[in-house]
């Protein structure tokens, strides 16, 4: 099975990564309170611990590799390319040297991600 993740989700990632902003996604805690953005966070933890994408080691969260690689691309390109597809199917394109990663938004509104290579010319 291929996770999803929600907008939040992605949120809480990025900043584990420091990153500031994501192209295409808007802070969806902006007019949370602090309490409410700590059990957020919290939750996505605990979500991607439980799906083997996170783990507490040495009191440092270590990410699962892929996984890992993904975030970092999406949050250090400054290529990104959104499609829309018959008006409805959006998927952002994070562009790196090695690899193209695809944030596909699902008919739920969560997001799906998938590393792709980049293509040969």
């Amino acid at each position: 099975m291929i996770p999803t993740f929600t907008v939040q989700d992605i949120f809480v990632m990025m900043q584990t990564l420091n990153t500031k902003t994501l192209i295409g996604f808007s802070n969806p805690f902006e007019h949370l309170t602090k309490y409410e953005i700590e059990r957020e966070w919290e939750k996505t933890y605990k979500k991607l611990h439980k799906l083997n994408l996170i783990d507490l080691v040495d009191k440092e969260i270590k990410l699962e590799e892929n996984f890992g690689d993904a975030l970092w691309i999406m949050s250090r390109t400054n290529m990104v390319v959104e499609i829309i597809k018959d008006g409805t199917q959006k998927s952002y394109f994070y562009f790196s040297k090695d690899h193209v990663v695809e944030c596909k938004e699902n008919d739920d509104g969560e997001f799906t991600l998938y590393v792709h290579g980049t293509p040969d010319y």
